[in-house]
């Protein structure tokens, strides 16, 4: 994990230990780490849509947050992109995810919807 604190803001990268953090944690982290600017969670995969909510919730100096190759799904990237439109996120689906997202538009384009 680095953390460092810069005359920007704080910055937490979460991406070179496999933490797999659950919903709990990302609640524990926003409410600890309140002034959190950027948190990068690349590869990070415990996680679901109530902790990012609590994690969200509690930072609001959030501007930055990379959720490439996490378990967050396109749906949830959305809610959290309508939710909290003044962070920018970063987000790179994982490969089964791309896989379904494929798998969902073929199976469209064979019912002629798409």
């Amino acid at each position: 994990a680095v953390v460092s604190t810069q005359s920007t803001g704080e910055y937490l990268a979460l991406t070179s230990v496999n933490l797999n953090m659950n919903d709990q944690d990302m609640i524990r982290l926003g409410k600890k780490c309140q002034n959190l600017e950027q948190l990068d969670l690349l590869g990070q995969t415990g996680f679901g849509e109530k902790g990012l909510h609590g994690l969200l919730t509690n930072c609001k100096n959030m501007t930055f947050l990379d959720l490439s190759y996490t378990g967050a799904t396109i749906e949830t990237v959305k809610k959290i992109r309508e939710l909290y439109p003044y962070i920018d996120v970063k987000h790179v689906p994982s490969i089964l995810e791309t896989n379904r997202a494929l798998r969902d538009e073929q199976l469209l384009e064979q019912m002629g919807l798409y």
